[in-house]
């Protein structure tokens, strides 16, 4: 791993900005880009995720999701959630 020497402090509301060059070098554009976090022993691992946006309804960015009607990403897991979610309203409408 590249270390940077870098150190920013976080925001009122634990929030990190990242400098514009680090953004134009790993070409992270604002709200069209997603970056995924995880810890690994001590460290928050930040990984720019490629052209894949998460799922609406369980967060997993994968290029598996999939683009329905209105934007809206699904994952295979969030369509067997949403689909359960529908038959479980269909069944207290009947």
């Amino acid at each position: 791993m590249k270390k940077i020497g870098l150190i920013k402090g976080l925001g009122k509301f634990g929030r990190v900005t990242f400098p514009s060059e680090l953004r134009r070098t790993l070409g992270i554009k604002g709200s069209e880009s997603y970056v995924e976090m995880s810890i690994e022993n001590e460290a928050i691992i930040i990984e720019k995720c490629g052209e894949s946006k998460p799922c609406a309804i369980t967060g997993k960015v994968s290029d598996k999701n999939k683009v329905y009607i209105g934007n809206i990403v699904l994952s295979s897991e969030g369509e067997k959630i949403l689909l359960q979610q529908l038959i479980d309203i269909k069944k207290q409408i009947e």
